[in-house]
């Protein structure tokens, strides 16, 4: 919780206090949109804390325990990264 994101935009994402949703407002604050929800399945996530890296091209990082879920420009779901994978350079282990 806390944790807030900046787009390629200006466009701020962050958690809501809603088990499992993330909330996209404009520079001025005004709400975009609210996406995600509580649970194991595509494009649901079990805690509220992970750290939201917007991508440069667009689409939206999401780290959860485990995995990385992928969300596209347009906020619907598009993967689930559960192996090692490499974030800036670096391997992650994802266990």
């Amino acid at each position: 919780r806390g944790q807030v994101a900046l787009d390629r935009n200006g466009n701020y994402l962050l958690w809501t206090s809603e088990p499992g949703r993330i909330a996209k407002f404009d520079r001025v604050g005004r709400l975009i949109a609210v996406f995600g929800r509580a649970g194991s399945g595509p494009g649901e996530f079990s805690a509220n804390f992970g750290p939201l890296l917007p991508l440069p091209d667009g689409r939206l990082a999401v780290f959860e325990p485990g995995a990385i879920s992928i969300f596209g420009a347009d906020l619907k779901f598009e993967s689930r990264l559960r192996q090692p994978v490499r974030v800036m350079g670096n391997p992650i282990a994802l266990s």
